[in-house]
C-alpha cells in the first residue's frame, strides 16, 4: 500500500518566500523521477496537492510549488489578471520562481536529478510552457488548460529540450482558437517535439473538479471525460520521457 507523506518546503527567489508542497511514497525506496506540479493563477491549493499526490502513487516524487509566495490565494479575478501581468511584465522574475522550484525539487533526496519534469495547470500550464521555451532544465512539461497569448514567440530546439504536451479546451476562452493558431504557427520548423490535445465541449479549468454544478460558468467548468483522457495522456507522457 502507498504510504504518502506531504512535507512542506519554504524555498525563495529574490525576496519572495515561497512554500511549496513535496509529495512522495514512502513505501517507494531510492531516488525516482521528479515532477513539479504548478498551480492555477488562483494559488497553491488542494487541487495542485491532489495532483502531486496523484503523480506520488505513480511512483515520482512531486513538489507542487508557490508561484505567488507565502501561499498566497487570489479569489477575486480582477486581482488575479493583476498577479498574472506582473509575472509577464517581469519575466526575470516568472521563470525565476519556477527555476527556484525546479531546484529545490532536484535536491530532494527521494529525487532522481537527471530526471525532471514540469506540469501547470491554468497560468501555471503558461509558466511551464515558458520555463521550456527559455530553455529550463527538464525533460518535458504538460500544459492543462493553460494560456498559451503570455509565451513568448520565438521556439528553438537549441534551447528547447524537453518535449511538450499541451491538453486544452477547444471551448475555452482564456485559449482562444487565434491564440491556438499563433502558438502553432511559432512552435512549427522550430525542432522543438510538441503534441497538442484538444477536447471539444470543454471550457476552462477542466481538470479541477470544484468547478461543477453552481461553481461553473461559461467560461470554467469541470469535465470529468477531459480531465481522465487528459491524465491518462500525461502518464503514458511521463512514462516515455522517463524511460
Amino acid at each position: 500500500m502507498p504510504n504518502f507523506v506531504r512535507t512542506p518546503i519554504d524555498y525563495s527567489f529574490g525576496d519572495i518566500v515561497m512554500s511549496g508542497e513535496l509529495v512522495v511514497d514512502a513505501s517507494i525506496a531510492g531516488p525516482r523521477p521528479g515532477v513539479l506540479v504548478v498551480h492555477e493563477a488562483f494559488g497553491l491549493g488542494e487541487h495542485a496537492i491532489a495532483n502531486a499526490e496523484r503523480l506520488a502513487g505513480l511512483g515520482y516524487a512531486a513538489l507542487a510549488m508557490d508561484l505567488w509566495g507565502s501561499r498566497a490565494q487570489i479569489t477575486e479575478m480582477p486581482k488575479v489578471m493583476d498577479a498574472i501581468g506582473a509575472m509577464i511584465a517581469d519575466r526575470a522574475t516568472w521563470m525565476g520562481r519556477v527555476g527556484a522550484a525546479l531546484d529545490t525539487l532536484a535536491d530532494q533526496p527521494e529525487v532522481d536529478a537527471a530526471k525532471l519534469a514540469a506540469i501547470g495547470y491554468c497560468f501555471g500550464g503558461a509558466s511551464v510552457l515558458e520555463f521550456a521555451r527559455t530553455g529550463g532544465g527538464v525533460l518535458g512539461v504538460g500544459s492543462f488548460h493553460g494560456a498559451l497569448n503570455p509565451l513568448g514567440a520565438d521556439w528553438s530546439s537549441e534551447r528547447t529540450k524537453g518535449k511538450l504536451l499541451i491538453c486544452t479546451g477547444w471551448d475555452d476562452p482564456l485559449v482562444p482558437a487565434a491564440a491556438i493558431a499563433a502558438f502553432q504557427e511559432n512552435i512549427a520548423g522550430s525542432g522543438v517535439d510538441w503534441e497538442l490535445n484538444l477536447y471539444s465541449g470543454t471550457r476552462h479549468s477542466f481538470t479541477n473538479p470544484a468547478f461543477q454544478g453552481a461553481a461553473a460558468n461559461e467560461m470554467i467548468e469541470y469535465n470529468a471525460q477531459s480531465d481522465r483522457r487528459s491524465r491518462e495522456r500525461l502518464d503514458a507522457f511521463l512514462a516515455e520521457i522517463f524511460a
